[in-house]
């Protein structure tokens, strides 16, 4: 009976003695394939650390790399590159040059300088942070973090974006963005050259932005989006746009954009919408956002927005020196609630309206104020109803389609207009319907 139960006992023992055994190998060799660190400090070492298996590679110093390295998931599923400390330069002698990576789980950069060229295809996961980069990033079919970067780029060639992506989401969390010469249209560009719109997560393409900034330096536009995607903005800046395009800060069609609590200033286009260029969206919010000194050469100084935008709400604003303030056209509806402008200014020579609404489209302004206006307007400064078609049915107003614009709570106080016209503050012009209540 004794030696029945010692046997019991040894074989408990043995049971945990293989489990802890077992326990031990797998450890082991999860550190030796995820976190196999190599440091280096020249390009020798780390062409040999790159092209091992899932490694970690430390950069101890500054150095230059004289080739394009590419990886592949037959090599890795996994790489990180890291400075030891923030100081640290990786540079491409060559500015054509750069990192390709090629269906890569898991990349991760961080802690570094980085002068050079990377491309993302089909990459599931991709994290940037504290890095300053300068360069191009090339994102295809691929999800891309960027988190505390400071992005630009110098190099001699001129591109037309900055960071081009396909088929990709993209997150920007606590980061800062600059134009410059070398790019020569915008700073990010999304779209889909495929025209199928699932990206390697099987989602449609996503565009999140946080507490971040944005500064097109009086060169470069900031964000173009021509394919279907959803948008969100939050406590961000967009200052100094310039865009021989639409909308100098933000051009884009087919998607669902949200921002609140941005700061928008100091933007220009050589076309339609100084700020934002809106075509055939499903919504558009913005709220408890600034936009200041925002000017277009054509319609829409601070918004231009095109064709079947379902929602548009635009909390407490300040416009500044700029030409048509809010333009919709192409049966548009725009809805406008608290509304806030000062200091306005418009010359002779340019005709201005504060909202105006063209060819079927439907404006609606709750609780508008504006103070402090000198212009020259000939057309309707406050409001400017114009239909070019030659199909107005009034009949289509009781069926709320066709021309119209509606106010609900309208409060001016020195306004100074200059022009002779009688009706130089609301205008209709050929057919619509405009209606001012209290």
């Amino acid at each position: 009976m004794v030696k029945k139960k010692y046997s019991h006992l040894n074989n408990i023992i043995k049971y945990h003695l293989l489990w802890v055994i077992y326990l031990y190998l797998n450890l082991t060799w999860i550190n030796k394939v995820f976190s196999k660190k190599i440091n280096v400090s020249n390009e020798n070492e780390f062409k040999n650390a790159f092209n091992s298996n899932n490694s970690e590679i430390v950069l101890l110093s500054s150095f230059s790399l004289n080739k394009k390295y590419i990886l592949n998931s037959l090599l890795t599923n996994n790489i990180k590159i890291s400075g030891q400390t923030n100081n640290i330069t990786l540079n491409f002698d060559n500015e054509q040059n750069g990192f390709i990576f090629n269906s890569i789980e898991n990349i991760e950069i961080n802690n570094l300088k980085f002068i050079g060229n990377i491309n993302f295809e089909n990459c599931k996961k991709v994290t940037i942070k504290s890095v300053e980069f300068n360069g191009l990033i090339n994102g295809n079919n691929s999800d891309i973090s960027f988190y505390k970067i400071k992005y630009y780029n110098t190099q001699n060639i001129i591109s037309m974006y900055g960071i081009y992506l396909n088929n990709a989401h993209l997150k920007i969390n606590e980061s800062s963005f600059y134009g410059s010469k070398p790019i020569s249209n915008y700073i990010i560009f999304s779209t889909n050259e495929t025209g199928i719109n699932v990206n390697i997560n099987n989602t449609s393409s996503e565009m999140t932005i946080n507490n971040s900034y944005f500064s097109g330096e009086y060169i470069s536009g900031i964000i173009k989006v021509n394919v279907q995607s959803i948008i969100n903005i939050q406590k961000s800046d967009f200052v100094n746009g310039y865009s021989t395009d639409n909308g100098s800060i933000l051009n884009v069609i087919n998607s669902s954009i949200l921002i609140n609590n941005c700061t928008i200033m100091n933007n220009y286009s050589d076309k339609s919408g100084g700020s934002f260029y809106l075509e055939d969206n499903h919504s558009f919010t913005i709220s408890n956002s600034l936009i200041s000194n925002s000017t277009a050469d054509l319609d829409g100084g601070a918004f231009y927005i095109l064709d079947g935008t379902r929602h548009v709400d635009i909390p407490p604003e300040d416009y500044n020196h700029k030409l048509i303030n809010i333009t919709v056209n192409n049966m548009s509806n725009m809805y406008s609630y608290s509304e806030f402008g000062e200091n306005y200014r418009c010359g002779k020579k340019v005709t201005c309206a504060v909202l105006a609404a063209a060819n079927s489209s439907q404006l609606y302004v709750e609780d508008f104020n504006l103070n402090d206006a000198y212009v020259y307007s000939k057309e309707g400064f406050i409001i400017y109803l114009y239909e070019y078609s030659n199909n107005f049915d009034e009949n289509s107003l009781n069926n709320n389609q066709g021309l119209k614009g509606v106010v609900f709570g309208m409060k001016l106080t020195n306004i100074i207009q200059m022009s002779d016209r009688i009706s130089s503050l609301f205008w209709v012009m050929d057919s619509g319907y405009l209606s001012l209540n209290k």
